[in-house]
């Protein structure tokens, strides 16, 4: 991308309204209108997405009060739309191969998993089945649990820039898309640690060329997502129409910290600093349900 841009707030006149406009008004395709919202208005059909994936499921119910689900995910999308996901627009909107990339929701490998196990406790189960006040206690016990494992999501780089001409997103000079996220040796990301490389590692930011940074990398990730949740509850039936179930719940278990990569400005003064997290820490609640 070797093109110089024109970028000066200057206004000439010009028979648009009988006002003056700025000299980047007049080199737009349509001069006489500030702005042309053709996406929100669902009338520009010019992106292209392309998507392919591999899906294995498996739903089983055993024997003995236990049943299981699970699928497995592995898929990748291209796409030079990804402007329309509510964020910036286009670099060049007559230039399209320029967003074309890795798609901002790609993952490349999903795992979900999720079970049920009926405790063999009770009336009507394996062990325990006479005596009201063990049945009491120790029947109608179950757990449960549900499990996911993700890749992270491609990251893309910006700058301050803002071409007027175009309006669209300030893509970031770079000289390669290998190496972006720094190296530690137990890498926890926290406090003031750094997600990317410094931005001397990218690079100058050049005024008067487009960046020429794809909006997404698909060789800089994210961290990537590990979650399981629990559960433990037990039914108090109370005839054949209803029921009180007590549970407690656990979600995100093992307290698994996902970290922000920081801002992704390399001109910004924050720039890859871990100072949060995009995950909720462990979660603990008692419920009481009523079934009727």
């Amino acid at each position: 991308s070797g093109v110089t841009c024109l970028n000066t707030p200057g206004t000439i006149d010009a028979d648009y309204g009988g006002r003056p406009v700025s000299v980047v008004q007049t080199l737009r395709p349509y001069p006489q209108y500030q702005a042309i919202q053709t996406g929100s208005g669902q009338g520009d059909k010019s992106g292209h997405s392309s998507y392919h994936a591999m899906v294995l499921k498996m739903d089983r119910r055993f024997a003995q009060g236990l049943s299981f689900q699970g699928s497995y995910v592995l898929s990748k999308i291209l796409t030079d739309a990804d402007s329309y996901d509510g964020g910036t627009a286009a670099l060049d909107h007559y230039n399209r191969g320029l967003e074309k990339s890795i798609g901002i929701f790609d993952q490349t490998h999903n795992l979900k998993l999720s079970y049920i196990y009926d405790l063999p406790f009770g009336k009507g189960r394996r062990w325990m089945t006479s005596g009201r006040a063990l049945n009491a206690v120790l029947g109608n016990w179950r757990i449960a649990g549900i499990q996911f494992y993700s890749s992270g999501y491609p990251i893309s780089l910006t700058n301050s820039i803002n071409y007027l001409i175009f309006n669209g997103r300030s893509a970031a000079q770079i000289q390669t898309y290998d190496g972006w996220i720094a190296q530690h040796e137990r890498p926890n990301w926290r406090g003031s640690d750094r997600f990317f490389q410094p931005p001397s590692f990218f690079g100058p930011q050049s005024t008067e060329q487009l960046g020429n940074s794809t909006r997404q990398n698909p060789k800089a990730r994210t961290p990537a997502g590990y979650t399981e949740n629990f559960s433990l509850a037990k039914s108090f039936p109370a005839g054949e129409r209803l029921r009180l179930d007590l549970r407690f719940e656990v979600f995100n278990a093992f307290n698994r910290s996902r970290f922000s990569t920081g801002a992704t400005n390399i001109e910004s003064p924050t720039f890859g600093q871990v100072n949060s997290t995009v995950n909720q820490p462990r979660r603990v609640q008692l419920g009481l349900k009523l079934y009727w």
